[in-house]
């Protein structure tokens, strides 16, 4: 990619003028993203840093996440189109997704008074696994493996299209080889709630940290609850580190105990114990989906079709911004 080579090596970039910034969809400490047009009129989305009083440190996230976008290609994960500098601030530029998070999906649903299809909850997370298994095998330009990890496997940052594609989004917390450096210890990154026990106990990070945090999100799809979040930042941490999770079982006792244990076993404890691979994982889960009868795109746009139909449309729900609460689900008993 020849924006990446010409920004890595300190010359200028085509610019931020290139844009047509219309909507901004998010705003945090680490930056700030907007929907936007490219100079040919297609959406697009940029997300830039902001003035603030760690800004080498926010420039070196983004100057990494960048390098760990350009190392990914798959058709469950955005397309990094562009990424330069403008007035001292990295930018960078994304594939639009025309659709929906899966945390306001997830809101519509219950205020619905019902879930996600059991189906398509295997089938979305068949085709997270898929791109974590992507992520998890990148290599560099000497082959050497990145060891990249999302690290903020959640809801939020889980889109699905109007048509039913699946994508991974936001790879701000990523971590891999190359940015080791900007990686604080005692530091939690990502939403506290999907942390992982090795996450919160300040142990290393691996693939198999971003198979709990989608087994967190699994079994909160399938539940109905949530499984950690509740009470203030310190309980919940300690939750995560000192409780095994609660079995799905009990939640959700028409569920085949071959969905219960495939999603039970990317929670356990100890990452030596959760599944080989989010490979093998994703293997698992579309057989479990092809066994239920899944849920396929076109069905998917039905089932949106029809909360919306009863008045119930995601995009009047408040986004899930950093500077708003995590979703309102029941806390596990």
């Amino acid at each position: 990619m020849q924006f990446l080579r010409r920004i890595f090596r300190g010359e200028p970039a085509t610019g931020l003028a290139n844009y047509r910034l219309r909507r901004r969809l998010a705003v945090g400490g680490m930056g700030e993203v907007w929907l936007a047009q490219d100079p040919d009129g297609r959406r697009v989305v940029v997300k830039r840093t902001l003035e603030s009083d760690d800004q080498a440190i926010l420039e070196l996230c983004m100057a990494d996440e960048i390098r760990n976008m350009a190392a990914l290609d798959h058709p469950a994960i955005p397309a990094l189109l562009d990424a330069g500098e403008h007035d001292g601030h990295h930018f960078l530029v994304l594939e639009h997704i025309h659709g929906d998070s899966l945390w306001r999906l997830s809101r519509l649903a219950q205020a619905g008074g019902s879930r996600l299809p059991d189906g398509l909850i295997l089938r979305i997370g068949a085709r997270i696994a898929e791109a974590l298994a992507h992520v998890h095998s990148r290599r560099d330009d000497h082959g050497q493996p990145l060891h990249l990890v999302h690290r903020d496997v959640t809801p939020e940052n889980m889109m699905i299209s109007h048509r039913g594609e699946v994508k991974l989004i936001d790879f701000g917390v990523s971590h891999s080889s190359l940015n080791e450096r900007i990686t604080a210890p005692g530091s939690i990154y990502g939403k506290v709630a999907y942390n992982s026990p090795e996450q919160v106990l300040d142990g290393p990070v691996s693939a198999a940290t971003d198979q709990f945090q989608l087994g967190v999100v699994l079994w909160e799809l399938f539940a109905g609850h949530r499984l950690f979040a509740g009470g203030s930042l310190a309980t919940v941490i300690h939750r995560i580190a000192s409780q095994p999770a609660l079995e799905l079982e009990h939640f959700r006792p028409d569920l085949s105990v071959a969905v219960t244990d495939t999603v039970m076993r990317c929670l356990a404890f100890h990452p030596m114990d959760r599944h080989e691979s989010c490979e093998q994982l994703a293997y698992r889960l579309n057989k479990l989906a092809e066994i239920m009868d899944s849920v396929e795109g076109s069905h998917y746009a039905s089932w949106r079709a029809t909360l919306m139909a009863q008045g119930l449309d995601p995009q009047r729900l408040p986004s899930a911004s950093v500077h708003q609460s995590e979703p309102t689900l029941p806390q596990a008993a």
